[in-house]
């Protein structure tokens, strides 16, 4: 089993299509959403000593938020995840925030209001959109990021191409409240239906089921 089509289709293997695709879920009664003190604009999490999540964080603060603080001057970033690495750590600004451990990152979900993970590189589903989604915070995030989460674009969540575009998403989000909350009410939604720990769980079984019936022939 793998968790998403695109890391089936990277699979080099003459039964690949037998590989079943059983997605990830989210504890929806663990990631709820909460009603906490604004501290952070956006935030980004992850760990931060993954190379996908250092290139992503490097590139969020060098080539996007200078265009953001050109509009929003004031705009306030959250890196929060375990073990960043000295890139990392110099990426912290009056604006821009490095919180190396956190024992709830729940927390960080509820101080923040956009999340936004532009994945340049990597594989499989991104537990932190599921997160974030889940405790109804709007998200952008990139191409590569969504096509594991198979969110609708524009509705559920806002896919960037460069650093324009997520600028550009960032300012909507923040300028429009009203935008922001259709975008979290829907990126709630799509997660909590699709990517249920229950469905998963029975599918799972399922296929050790049919595995045991097989073997016991």
């Amino acid at each position: 089993t793998v968790i998403s089509a695109s890391d089936r289709n990277l699979i080099f293997h003459y039964n690949n299509q037998d590989i079943v695709i059983l997605p990830n879920g989210i504890d929806k009664s663990y990631f709820v959403p909460q009603q906490k003190a604004t501290n952070f604009e956006l935030l980004f999490t992850g760990n931060m000593s993954y190379p996908p999540n250092v290139q992503s964080a490097v590139y969020l603060v060098r080539k996007i938020m200078p265009l953001v603080w050109k509009e929003l001057p004031d705009c306030r970033l959250l890196i929060s995840g375990a073990n960043p690495v000295s890139s990392v750590k110099s990426l912290a600004s009056d604006l821009v925030t490095v919180r190396p451990w956190i024992d709830d990152i729940r927390t960080s979900y509820a101080e923040s209001q956009v999340f936004i993970a532009p994945m340049l590189i990597g594989s499989g589903m991104q537990n932190k959109l599921l997160e974030a989604m889940s405790m109804k915070l709007p998200c952008i995030t990139s191409e590569l990021a969504n096509r594991a989460l198979g969110a609708d674009n524009g509705e559920a969540i806002l896919v960037g191409r460069n650093e324009r575009e997520y600028a550009d998403f960032i300012l909507e989000l923040l300028k429009n409240p009203e935008r922001a909350r259709d975008v979290a009410e829907k990126g709630y939604s799509f997660v909590t239906q699709t990517f249920d720990w229950s469905k998963s769980n029975e599918q799972i079984l399922h296929l050790i089921q049919e595995k045991n019936a097989r073997v016991e022939k």
